[in-house]
């Protein structure tokens, strides 16, 4: 489980990801960006340079999954975390990260994060239900990958998942957000987001809308 979420956060658009790339499609709407670039590294052993972060806050039941365990663990203290790990709250927990430098996260009730890279030049978190807001606090990029959509942030944004219609709710809180995905035509879209509008993506049709001004 922990081998396929980290490769399937290989289709980046816009910022550098750990696993490899997926081909962009030949034709590009104006605007799009550049091919990631590759990095090499273990998936059962975290660089060495990679950043490490910790749980600042938590309440309630929540669960912490280690690089090599094959199960999730309840946690009731803070700890330190780091790539290659994954956090998930229940009906009633809820969770604060912080990596000193670059980012800051609170992770709603019933959300699961994967902790995909945190290396200097970039991170990359993957987002697998709930509501989860995501703050860039540092110089390296951030990025969150949610099903067929990467969102890269550079302020606050809250990412939203509505797992009943997979529909996913972005809304851009401060600064701004790029969205990108590849819609069934296998055509790379760049969505731009400012301050106070969302974009509501419907992971199954690959297409999207953005909603106030």
């Amino acid at each position: 489980m922990k081998n396929f979420l980290l490769f399937m956060t290989s289709l980046a658009i816009g910022v550098l990801i750990a696993l490899g790339y997926f081909a962009y499609a030949k034709s590009k709407p104006a605007g799009s960006m550049p091919k990631p670039t590759v990095l090499d590294f273990s998936v059962d052993i975290p660089p060495k340079d990679s950043l490490k972060g910790n749980v600042s806050q938590l309440s309630g039941d929540v669960f912490w999954e280690s690089r090599s365990a094959t199960s999730p663990a309840l946690i009731k203290n803070l700890k330190a975390v780091q790539q290659g790990e994954s956090l998930q709250t229940s009906d009633n927990g809820k969770i604060a990260l912080e990596f000193p430098g670059a980012a800051a996260i609170n992770m709603a009730n019933n959300s699961m994060l994967s902790i995909i890279q945190t290396l200097p030049a970039n991170l990359v978190f993957e987002q697998m239900s709930g509501k989860i807001s995501f703050e860039k606090t540092g110089q390296p990029p951030l990025s969150a990958r949610v099903f067929h959509l990467l969102v890269s942030i550079d302020g606050t944004a809250t990412i939203d998942i509505n797992k009943t219609n997979q529909r996913v709710t972005v809304t851009d809180n401060r600064g701004d957000s790029t969205l990108g995905f590849e819609d069934i035509n296998n055509v790379s879209q760049v969505i731009k987001l400012t301050a106070g509008q969302q974009y509501v993506f419907d992971d199954e049709s690959r297409s999207g809308e953005v909603i106030g001004l």
